[in-house]
């Protein structure tokens, strides 16, 4: 299980992965319990939840035993919010699954997918034609060149729960992908999905003759034969006999076009109601669009009624009075027109420093932007775990793939983190044999795997003349002088260990002696231990 906390810092929607939870059962008795525990490591208080949102199973959106009915009955001021994109993915899996063209369509996708796949030399054939493809399409210049365009990809499998698998609905992809932004807040999330359904609705009236052109145009460059939309439509695999006579305009507009968009709209008002709950309605009202056409002072107070701990009687009468400031300060102001969402507003408060002047504003403000819009950061953390957790690390334990992901998934946060901190840091956890340096002669090290630092001891010794103490590796848990190196680990870090050694003009010696004489320093080659020991800088004088 993934934890994921949102919050607002300054003018910022932050976002950040907090740990990977490894539970015995998908119960919501077993995810409440992990959730416990993860937050009194860190601290962490679940009195102090305001928002929580999950996908639509029912062991974590339940009504009577759900994990969200178990946070509530501890804390009846964390809201629950549906993930918006979860979602609109099951509005779309609803229609690719109940009509039956639709339906067919993507299981023949899923053959295409499945005969390509299974053959790699298919799999080469496919990609050298797309190779054609685009460069013709370069030269004509159909297709722009740039950063990241025209990608060599697979064949994308659709999939329930696979947001974005169901491409095909180009509207819907591209709403999608706007709700999956990090910085999205519930109410201009609410917007987006209502501009959705009104362009799905001019695309009823007014677009099947665009549709038509563009399917046209497809056909003819690709060789298929388009039918004539003034002939007799004859279903495949049915009986002439008992079939309702059509022409095809009358197929493919009525009985596909207008049935799909009228599906793709039904689902769509069902799972996003305008007037799902008060929370929202309330919450619309500091919406600063159109001038704060829709502020509304009474429904902004009852909103901050549903935080009774941050809003007391007093502070409600005070915030009455601050609302009516606000919003004749802020229709005043210039600076404060043509805003778009909850986002823009605190971030121009945050920059007019009116959130000093109006702390209880921007407190409901702030309250707004943490309700949960999506888990597109939890889905993401699932896919890293496919490159942290590969064919070469699969045996690695809870702890450490845990640490692995956190380091991986805020990446910009330790690439912020100097090196010497992180020696420091390892090196206070135990007592060590040896003194971690960041130094060795001058020339800086930098270590690239910061968990290997952990579990082995990275000692460099003897600079200046220093006698290291009697036990101490390089690179390994064993020591390595005087003596030979572990059996077998030689064999794994034999390069580094020598361009280490070399560097600390450390001599060779046991086993791999008479290798290291041959390309070893001129000074080392045929002389005795006995004969080197004035130059042993290990051994000392």
């Amino acid at each position: 299980m993934a934890i994921v906390l949102r919050y607002v810092k300054n003018e910022s929607i932050i976002e950040r992965f907090i740990g990977m939870v490894h539970v015995r059962d998908t119960t919501a008795l077993s995810f409440k319990a992990a959730i416990d525990n993860v937050f009194s490591t860190h601290g962490l208080s679940i009195s102090r939840l305001r928002g929580q949102g999950y996908d639509g199973a029912i062991n974590m959106q339940g009504e009577f035993n759900g994990l969200k009915t178990l946070i509530l009955k501890e804390n009846e001021f964390a809201f629950f919010g549906h993930c918006f994109v979860h979602q609109l993915q099951l509005a779309l899996v609803a229609v690719a699954k109940n009509h039956n063209q639709i339906s067919t369509f993507f299981l023949f996708v899923t053959n295409v997918v499945n005969v390509v796949g299974a053959s790699c030399k298919r799999r080469d054939m496919l990609r050298e034609k797309q190779i054609v493809k685009v460069i013709e399409g370069l030269n004509n210049g159909k297709l722009s060149s740039g950063q990241g365009l025209n990608q060599s990809t697979s064949l994308i499998r659709p999939g329930d729960t696979r947001w974005g698998s169901h491409y095909v609905l180009e509207m819907t992809n591209k709403l999608s992908k706007a709700l999956q932004r990090k910085d999205q807040d519930i109410v201009n999330a609410m917007s987006l999905v209502k501009v959705c359904k009104q362009r799905l609705q001019m695309t009823r009236e007014d677009g099947w003759d665009s549709l038509l052109e563009e399917g046209s145009s497809f056909c003819e460059r690709h060789g298929i034969d388009v039918p004539n939309m003034d002939d007799k439509f004859f279903a495949q695999g049915r009986r002439r006999r008992n079939m309702e006579e059509m022409t095809n305009l009358h197929y493919y507009r009525v009985e596909l076009f207008y049935s799909v968009i009228d599906m793709q709209l039904q689902e769509l008002n069902s799972r996003f109601s305008e007037a799902s709950s008060e929370l929202l309605l309330c919450m619309s009202c500091l919406c600063p669009d159109d001038s704060f056409l829709a502020f509304d002072k009474q429904k902004i107070i009852r909103f901050a009624e549903y935080y009774p701990k941050e809003f007391s009687t007093v502070k409600l009468r005070e915030l009455d009075s601050q609302l009516t400031n606000y919003i004749i300060n802020v229709c005043s102001t210039s600076s404060f027109e043509g805003l778009k969402g909850i986002f823009t507003l605190a971030k121009k408060m945050v920059e007019a420093k009116k959130d000093k002047v109006y702390l209880l504003v921007y407190l409901l403000v702030t309250l707004a932007l943490i309700l949960l819009v999506a888990t597109a950061t939890v889905e993401r953390t699932f896919s890293v775990m496919n490159i942290v957790k590969n064919e070469l690390c699969n045996r690695m334990g809870d702890q450490f793939m845990n640490d692995s992901l956190v380091v991986y998934v805020e990446r910009e946060i330790f690439r912020s983190i100097d090196n010497e901190a992180i020696i420091q840091r390892v090196q206070k956890m135990k007592s060590r044999g040896g003194q971690m340096i960041h130094k060795v002669l001058g020339l800086e090290m930098e270590y690239d795997c910061f968990p290997m630092a952990q579990n082995s001891t990275v000692i460099s010794a003897c600079i200046e003349g220093k006698k290291p103490s009697s036990r101490f590796s390089l690179l390994g848990p064993k020591k390595l002088y005087p003596g030979s190196m572990p059996r077998g680990s030689h064999r794994k870090k034999r390069g580094s260990s020598r361009r280490l050694k070399e560097m600390l003009e450390i001599p060779p010696t046991g086993r791999n002696l008479g290798k290291e004489m041959r390309r070893g320093p001129s000074d080392w080659r045929g002389a005795r231990p006995q004969e080197r020991k004035g130059s042993d800088p290990f051994l000392g004088q």
